[in-house]
């Protein structure tokens, strides 16, 4: 090992400078990480039906055994073993169509203060290379073993995750894990990414099974039950689903008032809206944005430049 890194050395250039170097870059550092597994679907369908789904974390899934489709916002990819996906704050998201009943799924959660650097993961699965393996690895044993107040352990995990995502990156800008988005060729799943795209582009109405099956010129009947069992939920749960989802967004990210966000999410009435918002979420929708505001206060940390 010393010997090759000797010959490595003797590679390195002269500066022409001594006062140069490499160029300023901003490094968003992840904070409040997580990292959970799922080894059944049934366990991670229980993790993907509650209001957990309502939030403003990112979520790194590292798939290392069993396939499954990944439903975010309209849209579903086809995760295989050996391929990450992170999937954004605020996109709605859940899983179907496993190929087997046992699995291993890791979960790496975290906050970051903007996602720009991010955004060429965004719906995009990514192959894990060697080096991606490695940083797991560490990131794991520093995850078991870390306990509060072990500040050094605390940076390791926040390093770990930071220099996983930066290769994940390097790894899609070289092409080496393109992976196409999943799309069966068959009608019925066809119709269904159909129907998905319709429903997005009308969550500021009212939307009705009657509108839907005569839009797209089907039985309301059939196009029930070829939903239910493509998308693994009925069309009304998925339309009162990425409703919230939306309204949940509008209130931690922009300065549109309660009725206004209401509207955008097609519903008739503000009483209406927060009724619903209360149930799913557990308070009103002005109480959820305050305590958004609050979070965003105390987690204010600065960003690193290097």
């Amino acid at each position: 090992m010393q010997e090759r890194l000797i010959r490595k050395i003797e590679e390195i250039k002269e500066p022409v400078d001594y006062y140069t170097g490499t160029l300023p870059i901003s490094i968003e550092i992840p904070k409040n990480v997580l990292l959970f597994s799922r080894k059944t679907p049934k366990k991670l369908r229980t993790y993907s039906t509650h209001s957990q789904d309502y939030h403003y974390r990112n979520v790194l899934i590292i798939n290392f055994k069993t396939a499954g489709t990944v439903i975010v916002d309209a849209r579903r990819y086809f995760l295989m073993p050996q391929y990450a996906f992170l999937i954004f704050p605020h996109q709605y998201h859940h899983y179907i169509n496993f190929s087997s009943s046992e699995m291993c799924w890791l979960f790496i959660t975290f906050e970051l203060d903007s996602q720009e650097y991010l955004v060429p993961l965004k719906n995009q699965p990514v192959k894990l290379s060697k080096k991606c393996y490695m940083l797991i690895r560490d990131l794991i044993s520093s995850f078991i073993s870390f306990k509060m107040l072990e500040e050094h352990k605390n940076n390791n995990i926040i390093l770990f995750v930071t220099l996983l995502l930066n290769e994940l990156l390097n790894v899609l800008y070289k092409n080496e894990s393109l992976f196409p988005v999943y799309s069966d060729t068959a009608h019925i799943s066809s119709l269904i990414d159909k129907v998905n795209h319709y429903i997005y582009s009308n969550l500021h109405r009212t939307l009705t099974i009657s509108e839907l099956s005569g839009h797209f010129a089907v039985s309301g009947s059939y196009l029930r039950r070829i939903y239910k069992n493509e998308m693994g939920i009925s069309i009304s749960t998925y339309v009162h689903r990425v409703k919230m989802n939306k309204a949940v967004s509008l209130l931690g990210t922009s300065e549109m008032n309660i009725t206004e966000i209401s509207q955008e999410c097609g519903y008739e009435s503000v009483y209406s809206f927060s009724r619903a918002f209360k149930k799913v979420i557990g308070s009103s929708p002005s109480k959820y944005r305050k305590l958004q505001i609050e979070r965003r206060k105390k987690q204010n940390y600065p960003r690193v430049f290097l």
